[in-house]
């Protein structure tokens, strides 16, 4: 039962994550500006997009305990290109 709790937990940070990301697509996000970078919008958008679908895919492991292993390592992939995709906007 407190794996669930925890993927469901996992699952809401990942659509708060996607969220934030769409919604700062046109705007300044943390460092990164369009003016200064003005491919961040689409980087922000593809990963807003990935985000949610591993977010969904985490709601779903709730009923299988392989897609909840996916989900996870999918996750933690996707939380660590993402860090290293805004790295090479950084001068």
């Amino acid at each position: 039962m407190l794996i669930k709790i925890l993927i469901c937990i996992f699952a809401v940070i990942f659509f708060f994550i996607s969220g934030y990301l769409w919604l700062h697509r046109q705007t300044g996000f943390l460092l990164f500006t369009p003016d200064r970078h003005p491919q961040i919008g689409t980087l922000l958008t593809f990963w807003a997009i990935e985000l949610f679908i591993v977010g969904l895919l985490a709601i779903a492991g709730l009923f299988s305990l392989v897609v909840m292993v996916i989900a996870l390592i999918v996750g933690c992939l996707s939380g660590m290109l993402l860090g290293l995709t805004l790295v090479r906007f950084m001068n």
